[in-house]
């Protein structure tokens, strides 16, 4: 994913760090004009890879909710809660009501804020890039072998556990690694 302009742009910035669910928001507001086939599974797919170039790009999270390792892929428990009655539907509305943000209870409609330049920056172009990907692609790449949701996951079968959180440096790391290889591939 071509970040150079991000990159450019972030040296004298950092962005601000939201809860997932105004991330989620900001994608259900882009898919009410792309209409890109913003499904649930969709959203959880995206928030994990955009919060691995984000770390990756810049250094610090997008968004300050752990991912956890479920059995069926990386998920944001609390976008999990806030999305699990659409099932496999079309999600247009945006979520609502209570939410962490920077360790204090919320209520109301979390977003992105306007006047934050870097982040809608990233945000456009990890759009662009992403967006038309479809959901069991974006599985497939979220499931890629020695990736951090697999690497993870083992440990959730040799535990016995439902879940457990993706280290934020682990992420880093492997999208890192990521990000080089794409750019040797296209030399």
């Amino acid at each position: 994913m071509d970040l150079s302009a991000v990159n450019r742009f972030s040296w004298c910035f950092m962005s601000t760090l939201y809860p997932a669910i105004a991330i989620a928001n900001w994608l259900i507001e882009k898919n009410q004009s792309d209409n890109c086939g913003l499904t649930h599974l969709k959203i959880q797919k995206l928030l994990y890879f955009a919060q691995g170039f984000h770390l990756a790009n810049l250094s610090n999270p997008l968004f300050e909710d752990d991912i956890e390792a479920w059995k069926y892929g990386p998920v944001v428990n609390a976008v999990y809660h806030a999305l699990k009655r659409y099932d496999d539907d079309e999600i247009f509305n945006f979520i609502q009501g209570h939410y962490l943000s920077e360790g204090n209870l919320c209520f109301g409609k979390p977003k992105v804020e306007l006047n934050d330049e870097l982040t809608h920056k990233f945000l456009n172009i990890f759009w662009g890039n992403y967006s038309k990907i479809e959901p069991w692609k974006l599985v497939e790449m979220s499931h890629l072998s020695n990736g951090p949701w697999e690497q993870i996951s083992q440990a959730i079968i040799n535990k016995k556990t439902f879940s457990q959180v993706i280290p934020k440096e682990l992420m880093k790391k492997y999208f890192i690694q990521f990000i080089n290889k794409s750019s040797d591939n296209d030399r």
